[in-house]
């Protein structure tokens, strides 16, 4: 469907530049959201310890000006294109 060929373009998009910070997806999307200029918090859930420490961890790094333009564009593509 289109929706699968979206979402994987986007997961092809940053999945490069988790490895690249030694990071899951998650842990980069949580690190991005972090760095949106109109955002004051984020709220995420864990259902268990390590979820938690998990989730901790997407503070550890700083993503370069790059790679949130990157990490954008391809967020951006992902919604523009419904």
């Amino acid at each position: 469907s289109e929706n699968i060929k979206r979402a994987n373009a986007l997961l092809d998009a940053i999945k490069p530049i988790a490895e690249k910070y030694n990071a899951t997806v998650g842990q980069l999307v949580i690190n991005w959201t972090t760095r949106r200029p109109a955002v004051n918090a984020v709220l995420v859930g864990a259902r268990d310890a390590h979820q938690i420490l998990d989730n901790v961890k997407a503070l550890d790094f700083t993503l370069s000006d790059d790679d949130l333009a990157t990490i954008t564009h391809a967020a951006d593509a992902f919604v523009l294109a419904e």
